[in-house]
């Protein structure tokens, strides 16, 4: 899930029996009052439904028709696809993957000493998908965050690919990030100088360092760019 606390995204304020639950704490770097998923077990947190947070703009039609999948269920589903399908409904013949982000990773290190990457690296390995050569002929695996430290871990530990995502006025070492990354997700303004209409030096330098780079994020909601075609013949 996005978010760690659950007013954005569930109906938990229509839920009597959790109105105890809400509690105030320090979360990136600001106070927050809200009820906090770790505070619920897996079968308090399915009793929920989910909505779609970003409306006005989006289809709202499902809106607390669903709870919360696991990671686990969409590896399931994923696998299934591909063992029904081999690859036939994508033109190139590839397998459906999936793209991992890990969020809040520095939360549960403060809360729980525990690393988010190390626990989906071992989600990965009993599904018997850790590795590329493994993932490929199962469900190909590509992983992301936005907290280095997990971007490190992964780097240290497995070779799936990963990237490292960042926000404009990040202190960012692309040296050191190609020694643990497989690629950069850079939010648009780092990659691109609207007053020349060109990439930007940081993009030619992690280029240059061997980095698959990518913008994040698009969406048909949202219009990041004078144009939608500008960017795409350089990256």
């Amino acid at each position: 899930m996005h978010d760690p606390y659950l007013t954005r995204i569930t109906n938990i304020r229509s839920k009597p029996d959790f109105a105890t639950r809400i509690e105030r704490r320090v979360y990136n770097g600001q106070n927050k009052t809200d009820w906090w998923t770790d505070r619920f077990s897996l079968n308090e947190l399915q009793t929920l439904g989910i909505k779609q947070a970003q409306a006005p703009g989006r289809l709202t039609i499902f809106d607390f028709k669903f709870t919360f999948p696991l990671l686990s269920d969409v590896i399931d589903m994923v696998i299934a696809f591909n063992k029904q399908h081999q690859g036939k409904r994508n033109p190139d013949g590839r397998l459906a993957g999936i793209l991992i982000e890990a969020k809040d990773s520095q939360m549960y290190r403060d809360l729980y000493s525990r690393e988010i990457g190390a626990d989906i690296l071992a989600l990965l390995k009993k599904y018997n998908i850790e590795t590329i050569e493994k993932a490929k002929t199962i469900c190909p695996i590509y992983l992301h965050s936005f907290d280095y430290g997990t971007v490190k871990y992964w780097g240290q530990n497995t070779e799936l690919p990963n990237n490292f995502l960042a926000y404009k006025g990040e202190d960012i070492d692309l040296d050191d990030i190609a020694i643990y990354a497989t690629g950069v997700g850079f939010e648009e303004a780092i990659l691109w100088d609207y007053k020349t209409n060109l990439p930007t030096e940081t993009f030619y330098r992690a280029r240059q360092l061997g980095l698959i780079v990518h913008i994040w994020t698009f969406k048909d909601d949202v219009l990041f760019f004078n144009s939608k075609t500008n960017i795409v013949p350089f990256i």
